[in-house]
Formats: structure tokens, C-alpha cells, sequence
């Protein structure tokens, strides 16, 4: 190839677009390789901070337990070994 075509290769639009799409495509990877991090360490800072405030635990112990309670609370499951004696094959 002479050096004159691969200068002018090298300086088309063409090859300026596509080298400026791999910059832009590099850019945004080392963006979201830093940012991701941090937006998870601010994150769980923030839970901390919460913890330590004692929001959450003020949170949980004021939920209603009437709405928690389940509707089969009173039935208790059958002993495992009365039904193995039992012979009951359900």
C-alpha cells in the first residue's frame, strides 16, 4: 500500500468516525467501571448511616404485626413421627 492511500485512509471521515466511536465507546466503560462503585459505596454508607441512626430498627419494630400475622398462625404441622407410626399414607 503506498503511504499517501494509508495516510488518506487513516484521515478520512470514515476512519475519524469510527475512531471517535471507539474513544466514545472507552470513555463510557471507564465511566461506568468508576461510577458503579461508587453509586454502591454511597449506597451502603447511606444504609449504615441509617442503621446507626436507628431508622430502620425504629421502622421494623413500629410495623403493624397484625398485618404480618399469617391465617394459618393456629395449625400446627403434624408430628413427623406420629405419621411415620400411624402408617398414614396420605
Amino acid at each position: 500500500m503506498n503511504p499517501f492511500v494509508a495516510i488518506w485512509v487513516a484521515t478520512s471521515p470514515l476512519a475519524q468516525s469510527a475512531a471517535s466511536l471507539r474513544l466514545a465507546a472507552r470513555l463510557a466503560f471507564a465511566v461506568a467501571i468508576i461510577l458503579a462503585p461508587t453509586v454502591l459505596f454511597l449506597g451502603f454508607w447511606r444504609l449504615l448511616v441509617r442503621m446507626q441512626n436507628g431508622e430502620l430498627v425504629d421502622r421494623v419494630m413500629s410495623a403493624d404485626p397484625v398485618a404480618d400475622d399469617s391465617p394459618t398462625d393456629g395449625v400446627a404441622p403434624p408430628d413427623l413421627l406420629e405419621v411415620l407410626r400411624s402408617g398414614d399414607r396420605r
